[in-house]
């Protein structure tokens, strides 16, 4: 355990192109890089600045890399979030709002197109699970032995 203080993250100055260094978050979780330990707090660290982002109304991609937290920019937030919808049905969820937050002006005109058929495809793919899930879940239940007679 550190005997120094622990340093803070200012949340309000988090941008996107924002990094926090492994050295930074090693203080901040007293954990060493490399560690089981250190990528659980590192996970921890993650979930506690997405959610104080998104409770700002700041919806912005963040991810580790090489143990160090990203903010992602723009470009790189439309390639990331196309790449974790293949991971199953909630990270396409998530990654789908995450790539309708980006900010389209700062795309190039192939980044534009990538990303505007990602966004229809993920939307798609959500709005046809939401369909065969209601369908399913929602037919009444038909009795298939028969009663008993006396």
């Amino acid at each position: 355990m550190s005997t120094g203080t622990v340093p803070t993250i200012d949340r309000l100055t988090l941008t996107k192109g924002s990094v926090i260094s492994v050295e930074l978050v090693e203080l901040m979780t007293d954990k060493c890089y490399g560690t089981n330990e250190y990528n659980l707090a590192l996970i921890g660290l993650l979930q506690a600045i997405d959610n104080h982002l998104r409770r700002q109304g700041q919806i912005v991609t963040i991810c580790s890399i090489k143990g160090a937290i990203h903010v992602l920019t723009d470009e790189a937030a439309a390639a990331y979030n196309a790449k974790a919808g293949e991971q199953g049905v909630r990270k396409l969820a998530r990654a789908h709002k995450r790539n309708r937050a980006v900010d389209r002006r700062n795309l190039d005109e192939f980044g534009l197109q990538a990303h505007a058929r990602n966004v229809d495809l993920q939307g798609r793919m959500l709005s046809e699970i939401r369909r065969v899930r209601r369908k399913f879940f929602t037919e009444e239940h038909k009795r298939k032995t028969p009663g008993l007679t006396m």
